[in-house]
Parts: C-alpha cells; sequence; structure tokens
C-alpha cells in the first residue's frame, strides 16, 4: 500500500491515498482524496481504476500539486501483456470522483515477471524544482515494471493550473443560481457567498442574503465586510 500525500494549498488540506482491490478476478486501483474541515478528516471524492481490456492494474502511487490536480501512477499486465507502467490523473476542476485524464504508458514491459515477490513501494510525488512554476501539473515517479527492473519518470498532466478568479470592485458575473438561473441578476431569495484568503488566514466565508436586504444595506455590504476583516488583517502585520 502507498503511503499517503498530505498537502496545504493555501488552507485547504488534503489527504491523497491509493491502494490495490479486487475486481473480479483481476486487481484495481482504488483512491480517495480526504479533506480536513474544521478538524474532522472526510472523504471528499474517490474512486477505482479497473479499465476494460482484461488487464489487472495495481501498486499505485498518487500526489497532489499546488493546484490541486492530482496524479496517479501504477501497474499494468495481463495474461497477453508484459507488467509495465502507466499512469493517468485529474485536474482540480474536473468533475469529482474520476481520473478524466487519459491512462498514459510510461514504460511497457519487455519480459515476465519470473520472482514471487513484487516490489514494495511505488511512489509518485510532485516536482518542486520545475522552473518557474512549481505547480503546474508536474510529477516524478517510479516503479518496477517486466522482469524486476525499476523505472524513475517525470511527467507532466495536461490542463496545468486553471486561472485565479479577478475580483473587481463595481462588477460581478453570475455562473450559478438558485432562483432563476443564470439571468445574470441577484434575486430575491438567492444568496451570494463571498470568501476571503489572505496571509496567515483560515479562509473566511460570508453569505449575503442579497435579495433580502434594502438597497441601503446592500449598498453598504463591502464596508461592513471591510471592517469585520480589519481587525484580522490588522493582527497580520501589525
Amino acid at each position: 500500500m502507498f503511503k499517503l500525500n498530505y498537502r496545504n494549498n493555501g488552507g485547504t488540506e488534503s489527504v491523497v491515498i491509493t491502494h490495490t482491490v479486487g475486481n473480479g478476478g483481476l486487481a484495481a486501483v482504488r483512491w480517495y482524496e480526504l479533506r480536513r474541515v474544521a478538524a474532522v478528516w472526510t472523504v471528499f471524492q474517490q474512486g477505482t481504476i479497473t479499465g476494460a481490456d482484461g488487464n489487472s492494474r495495481w501498486m499505485g502511487g498518487i500526489s497532489m500539486d499546488g493546484c490541486g490536480n492530482i496524479a496517479l501512477m501504477y501497474d499494468k499486465s495481463g495474461t497477453t501483456s508484459f507488467p509495465s507502467v502507466v499512469y493517468t490523473g485529474r485536474n482540480a476542476s474536473d468533475p469529482l470522483n474520476t481520473m478524466t485524464l487519459p491512462e498514459a504508458t510510461i514504460i511497457n514491459g519487455a519480459a515476465a515477471h519470473t520472482n514471487s515477490r513484487w516490489g514494495d513501494y511505488n511512489s509518485t510525488v510532485q516536482d518542486y524544482t520545475s522552473v518557474g512554476n512549481p505547480n503546474n501539473g508536474s510529477f516524478w515517479t517510479t516503479s518496477q515494471y517486466a522482469n524486476q527492473q525499476t523505472r524513475i519518470a517525470n511527467f507532466t498532466l495536461t490542463g496545468g493550473c486553471a486561472a485565479a478568479p479577478n475580483i473587481t470592485a463595481g462588477a460581478a458575473t453570475l455562473t450559478a443560481e438558485g432562483c432563476v438561473a443564470n439571468n445574470g441578476v441577484i434575486d430575491p431569495g438567492e444568496t451570494v457567498t463571498v470568501s476571503f484568503c489572505g496571509l496567515n488566514l483560515a479562509p473566511l466565508t460570508w453569505a449575503l442574503p442579497h435579495g433580502h436586504l434594502p438597497w441601503e444595506q446592500r449598498l453598504f455590504h463591502p464596508v461592513r465586510i471591510l471592517m469585520r476583516l480589519w481587525p484580522l488583517l490588522y493582527q497580520q502585520v501589525g
């Protein structure tokens, strides 16, 4: 079983885990992302890599970069294929519980495994030396393949990091709403959620029931938010 990987991405604490499970006479790779909320760890997403090619998949290694992209490497073999090393992955913006990137090959084995024991530990880690951007989906991995051979490889997931949202005073874009779908207006009964992350602060979130407030309260919402934030910001920089 691969040792878990811990990641703290700007206050979001995650642990990614993988292990081998049974799959109808074959082996499959199970993976999880756990997140910590208010000191409690829960499963945020999970999935199983099986494939419909009759091959077993086992001995995974999993890691997450600074943007929340996840890379998953594992071994693959079957009755008509030699032990090989492959990988898949997902971008942070992809639907939960899925490895959306196509399975890609690191090295195809060219010999059968004749030893009674397979290598105990595969590993995948983020590439912290990536020039200019250590969070661009680049990873290092190592694994046994073929007949007791070891491969060390570097690969990069497609997609990289999504651009950070740009917040501009006096303008807003609504991408999803609850009462009237995508009409570009904050209607009565709809809620706007504003989150702030900065310095060493934990994420700060307020739900603003915009549609239930008179116009003068809507106008001064930014002022009241700043007043609530100011003591915390002063504590961090003062």
